[in-house]
């Protein structure tokens, strides 16, 4: 009996009605019916067998189907040789877009170029180009998350891949590395692949070219492991250098592959250098927009924390943010220009909330560059701030005096007498200068005797904020030029000005506050006009100032910078929070410095009692830093450049401030005031928000 070929026997299997190829000729002495024919066993270039090669010397084979290479799928976890994929040929299993394999290796008589390389386990894929892919039968024995990636090579900068399974996009596209060279590989783009058991078809696509490819891996889901073998321990400092293993997308994330710095861990991608100044003698170099390094830690006790890294850069606009298991939990970070790339400092942000056990960490680039030496987190301190006055608005020695040294549309009046709770005496002195209430009735003039039908202030028995009966100190004002209508561009006021002689260059004030239980009512569903938007309108609530000091003694409205915290209405709905720094300060600078920031969140608590802090430290700097809190929440916590165009010093802070844009009467009471010199060691007067 007459043996026959490989292509007589599908013919044989298509004439009798089983539609299992499509192929031309079949027929005569051209399907080998009847004729001697070649043995279907191939040898390849190299000279060994290739039995799983169909003869395909005369015409094109199309099969119906893909099939394992090896006659079985391939079982995951498994890493997969790139050139074992499917038999089926051009369309089925893999395509090429050239005819024949162009590294002559391995698989000769199909279409995807194979060769060798000493940087690969065996034969590569050779100049994987856009648009071509490959395809791999695979059965998943247990439904759950796998691990992907490819080991790969590059020589330029944008090779990319996708990946598909059972014809959908399970990756998006997907970076592939550059390396120093084609026979440099390296395990790139790990990814989450969800798989279901049983059997599946996964298709390599390649949506940028080119690269080489020497493997795939698909393996059981893992998490980074402790470089060191255990996490790092917070309280403490540990290294930048000691990420976590588990290598590109799981450990760190490196934008060119390959250790550039080539110290330390030579093999990985990021980037390490010696350097004598680093606390380790090794630093992460150079790190880019979009890089991140990951460590697990181990915190010993829940509580809050201070998170700082040491960190240099030569530039000015260098930034990074913190993750803890995912969430961001510094906001953007600042790294200021240190001078020299081997000048640390370290820089970081105060009271991040961790709890005890075991947690992801990861430092996050969001501005290159600059270099990290180490990092560290340390139990927030207890707080250095020294007490400069304090006010319960308690004591029959207190006695607010009639308004004196008016000028026709405004008054001054003075405060004085000990506080029987704090020993205290109003006004208080901070920085060497006291204080007093200014009154402004502008644009209306008034008289010492009439003054009061405009605005006031006095002492008044109230239920304080916990509840018991108290003194506190109530502000009002009646009316303004417009009666108890808006007042436009009026500048009615009534605040306390605190006028130091020096520098405050860092700050920290409280005091609650209660405002009118109309206030809604106050402030929206007003006619258009200055100061309003839509309806609303802003109460201003507290405020400092820059400038220079008259020849009496009395700041000059002369400024270059000012920040000032607001309840607003803009728009006509609920009150909102908002904190500022601009340079209105009276002083017409050139505008030079701009920022809000608003929050929506946090109810403003309208006729009753909240407690209101402020922290600022002044610099010219990234340093620089303005912080807002009500009720234990921060609201606000700005970083940045806080000095004018003319670095004048701060002359006037306006705590507590009463002035609006809203219709009148409005008023307020004040109580439990304190002024620090830095942010104060929790005491007596809680709720202290974490900063």
């Amino acid at each position: 009996m007459r043996t026959l070929n490989f292509k007589a026997r599908l013919c044989l299997l298509a004439a009798t009605g089983i539609s299992l190829v499509l192929l031309a000729g079949c027929g005569g002495a051209e399907a080998g019916i009847g004729a001697t024919s070649p043995s279907s066993t191939t040898t390849d270039s190299t000279g060994s067998p290739d039995s799983a090669t169909p003869d395909v010397s005369a015409n094109a084979v199309y099969y119906s189907a893909a099939a394992p290479y090896t006659g079985t799928a391939i079982a995951v976890p498994a890493i997969i040789q790139a050139e074992n994929f499917d038999k089926g040929g051009e369309g089925l299993g893999y395509h090429d877009t050239t005819a024949s394999n162009l590294g002559g290796k391995y698989r000769t008589r199909e279409g995807v170029d194979i060769t060798t390389s000493s940087g690969a386990s065996g034969y590569v894929v050779n100049n994987f180009r856009t648009g071509e892919w490959l395809l791999y039968s695979i059965t998943v024995p247990t439904s759950g998350a796998y691990d992907f990636d490819l080991n790969a090579s590059s020589v330029v900068d944008n090779a990319a891949f996708h990946v598909e399974i059972d014809g959908q996009d399970v990756t998006g596209t997907t970076g592939a590395p550059k390396t120093a060279n084609l026979d440099t590989f390296l395990w790139w783009g790990l990814k989450r692949i969800n798989l279901t058991a049983g059997k599946h078809l996964l298709k390599v696509v390649v949506d940028q070219e080119s690269f080489n490819l020497d493997a795939i891996r698909l393996g059981a889901n893992v998490a980074a492991t402790p470089y060191l073998g255990a996490a790092a321990a917070v309280p403490g400092t540990f290294e930048a250098e000691n990420y976590d293993n588990g290598g590109e997308g799981l450990a760190y994330h490196d934008m060119m592959a390959g250790n550039a710095g080539g110290q330390y861990r030579p093999n990985e991608g990021v980037d390490i250098i010696a350097a004598p100044d680093a606390s380790g003698g090794f630093a992460v170099n150079n790190i880019q927009t979009g890089e991140w390094l990951a460590y697990s830690v181990n915190v010993a006790t829940t509580g809050t924390y201070d998170l700082e890294l040491r960190a240099a850069s030569a530039f000015s606009t260098s930034a990074y943010h913190v993750e803890v298991d995912g969430q961001n939990v510094t906001g953007s970070i600042a790294v200021p220009n240190t001078g020299a790339w081997n000048a640390y400092q370290w820089i970081g942000k105060k009271s991040i909330a961790l709890t005890a056990g075991r947690h992801a960490l990861k430092v996050v680039a969001e501005q290159e560059y600059f270099d990290l030496d180490s990092i560290r987190f340390a139990p927030p301190a207890a707080g250095g701030g020294k007490l400069l006055f304090s006010s319960s608005f308690e004591g029959s020695a207190l006695n607010l005096v009639p308004p004196l040294d008016c000028w026709g549309t405004g008054c001054w009046q003075d405060f004085l007498g000990l506080d029987s709770i704090t020993n205290f005496t109003w006004p208080g002195q901070i920085n060497g200068g006291g204080g007093k209430f200014l009154m402004l009735s502008d644009p209306v003039t008034t008289t010492t005797a009439n003054f009061g039908n405009y605005l006031f202030n006095r002492l008044d028995t109230v239920a304080g904020h916990n509840g018991n009966s108290t003194k506190a100190l109530m502000q009002q004002i009646t009316q303004n030029v417009n009666g108890s209508a808006p007042m436009g561009t009026s500048a009615t006021q009534n605040e306390f000005q605190f006028l130091p002689k020096t520098e405050t260059q860092d700050l920290y004030v409280s005091y609650w506050l209660k405002l009118q239980p109309d206030l809604v009512q106050k402030m929206t569903n007003l006619p258009a006009g200055p100061g309003i938007s839509n309806g609303g309108t802003w109460r201003a609530i507290f405020a400092l100032k820059t400038g220079r000091q008259t020849s009496w003694g009395g700041p000059a409205d002369d400024g270059d910078y000012r920040v000032e915290a607001y309840v607003m209405t803009y728009g006509g709905g609920q009150p909102y929070w908002c904190i500022l720094g601009d340079n209105n300060a009276g002083g017409g600078a050139p505008q030079a410095n701009n920022w809000s920031v608003e929050e929506h969140t946090t109810p403003v608590p309208i006729g009753q009692w909240f407690k209101l802090e402020l922290f600022w430290h002044r610099s010219a700097g990234s340093d620089g830093r303005v912080w807002m809190a009500v009720n234990g929440k921060t609201l606000a916590d700005h970083r940045g450049p806080n000095m004018g165009a003319w670095n004048l010093p701060i002359n006037r802070i306006m705590a507590p401030m009463l002035y609006s844009g809203s219709a009148m009467p409005i008023y307020q009471w004040v109580d439990d005031l304190e002024v620090w010199s830095d942010f104060p060691s929790p005491g007596s007067n809680p709720p202290y928000a974490v900063h």
